[in-house]
């Protein structure tokens, strides 16, 4: 079987496509393009929630190595005020179901959102960013602390990690490394999806007693 190699602009092609088949975003006026795999998107999108669907899009493509994600949000329509857009973030973070109880205190600039404060996984951290992506946002800093309610040794945390990389169908065990530092968790090696890169992620993401996540494995 003979096996076709993408060029970059296979690829560029088909990050386009998949931005216009999506109908979340406007396409109109983002400008992609190709290094080497490396996919740059440049330009401007109405959200927030657009750019980082943008980066999703392109995840998609076959022979996407990493994404430089340059849009710029341009709102069209009247936005809220930071006051506004505050509050409605702080009612999201207080009514998730997964995030429950916290300590994260949010200011807005601006329509920049800051994040501070506390939360007792690596994973609420991620998930209190994730709830932000509302209207009248342009950009997050998020500098919430992780401060685990359990501590497990580095050692015992690398192997519950692999432990689980190993139980995962959607990557292979043998294609990451991973290393500990005082609950800091850095993957390395190479896998030959974004789906088998997000398992490795995942699996070190909702890890009792992780601090953060330098994710820094390929996609071949």
């Amino acid at each position: 079987m003979t096996v076709r190699i993408k060029t970059d602009e296979n690829i560029a092609k088909d990050v386009v496509d998949s931005l216009y088949w999506d109908s979340r975003v406007d396409a109109s006026k983002v400008s992609v393009t190709v290094d080497d795999g490396i996919v740059t998107l440049s330009g401007t999108v109405p959200s927030y929630a657009e750019k980082v669907a943008s980066s999703e899009d392109a995840r998609l493509i076959t022979g996407v190595r990493d994404i430089d994600n340059q849009l710029k949000v341009d709102y069209r329509a009247k936005v809220p005020t930071d006051s506004e857009v505050k509050s409605n973030i702080s009612h999201a973070l207080t009514w998730d179901y997964f995030l429950g109880p916290h300590n994260i205190d949010v200011s807005v600039d601006a329509g920049w959102v800051t994040l501070e404060g506390t939360v007792d996984a690596f994973w609420k951290k991620v998930r209190a960013e994730d709830l932000t992506f509302g209207r009248g946002v342009v950009g997050v800093t998020n500098k919430i602390a992780v401060v685990p309610t359990q501590t497990i040794v580095d050692e015992k945390l690398a192997e519950n990690i692999v432990n689980a990389l190993d139980r995962n169908i959607s990557v292979d065990v043998d294609d990451i490394n991973v290393t500990v530092d005082k609950g800091t968790v850095t993957l390395t090696g190479s896998v030959p999806t974004w789906s088998s890169k997000q398992a490795a992620y995942n699996a070190a993401r909702y890890a009792h007693g992780v601090k953060h996540v330098n994710d820094l494995v390929a996609v071949r």
